[in-house]
């Protein structure tokens, strides 16, 4: 069955840019340093292109180590990030004396509740702190917001907003030269970005609203949310532990729902953005119990 239910905003988002609509990179980059208190800002047409970017900036060898640290310390890490750094040096999931970046990643949007002191300690060691904010822009600790505390930090326009392609990497100045194909897409990106950066408190708290129905239909069914969303949590995904996983991604297909297992673990992942309609929570929900033999 073709996908009805996307992780992605984009496979949701029916409607069309107003005219008057128009596409300032430069002000939408003004407006996320401001947000997030970082000097400078870039768009990236991904991701993945701005943590290539810090690495080349930063001149990291081979033999040097990126320490990665995720909010709930699964077993692995997103292999779009190890990859793209494996290119360059070695990822790790431990402190080393090789050890020449720290790299956060605030997993499924909640905030790793060690940052500030993790900050410290890069500060002390004089390395980097690398802050991967691609789950999430607007979550916040105790007295501090995701991405305020790196020195770099990295946004995913596509898992925020209804656009396929980019993102900005803030914090210190470096060079990042997009090819002309890439330019394209990133202004069109930075179009719909400028366009919803707007009207992002109201679909943050569109996004916590879909994840607490997402948390009570599951809950009728027998199963536990990996974490309850708070006020101070913008969600990204909806993280449930599943023993038989393998049926339950296996049916959430036939639903029509995206789903995927979380790298390596036992722990299923749903769709939760801002453009969900309550036909699309319940057919995850109907997926969801099928696929525990309900």
């Amino acid at each position: 069955m073709d996908t009805v239910v996307s992780f992605l905003p984009v496979a949701h988002w029916k409607g069309e840019l107003p005219v008057e609509a128009v596409s300032d990179g430069n002000k939408l980059l003004s407006g996320l340093c401001g947000y997030l208190r970082q000097p400078h800002g870039r768009l990236t047409v991904t991701g993945r292109a701005g943590i290539t970017a810090i690495l080349a900036h930063l001149g990291l060898k081979r033999e040097d180590e990126v320490w990665i640290l995720t909010t709930f310390d699964l077993p692995n890490v997103s292999s779009h990030v190890t990859s793209t750094i494996f290119n360059v040096c070695k990822p790790s999931r431990v402190l080393t004396d090789r050890t020449r970046a720290v790299f956060i990643i605030h997993e499924f949007g909640v905030p790793h509740p060690d940052t500030p002191a993790l900050a410290e300690l890069a500060k002390d060691r004089r390395i980097p702190l690398i802050e991967d904010c691609a789950h999430t822009i607007d979550s916040r600790g105790d007295g501090w917001r995701v991405g305020s505390s790196g020195d770099y930090v990295i946004i995913s326009f596509p898992k925020i907003f209804p656009t396929n392609y980019g993102g900005a990497l803030l914090g210190k100045e470096l060079e990042y030269v997009p090819t002309a194909l890439d330019l394209s897409r990133i202004e069109q990106a930075a179009g719909i970005a400028s366009y919803f950066w707007a009207s992002w408190p109201e679909q943050a708290a569109c996004r916590k609203k879909i994840y607490r129905k997402l948390t009570d239909r599951f809950k009728d069914i027998g199963l536990s949310t990996l974490f309850e969303v708070t006020d101070n949590v913008t969600p990204w995904f909806f993280p449930v532990r599943v023993r038989h996983w393998q049926k339950m991604i296996e049916t959430s297909k036939q639903y029509g729902v995206e789903c995927a297992l979380w790298h390596g673990s036992d722990i299923v992942v749903f769709p939760c953005h801002q453009f969900l309609e309550d036909e699309h929570i319940e057919r995850i929900a109907a997926a969801a119990a099928k696929g525990l033999g309900g």
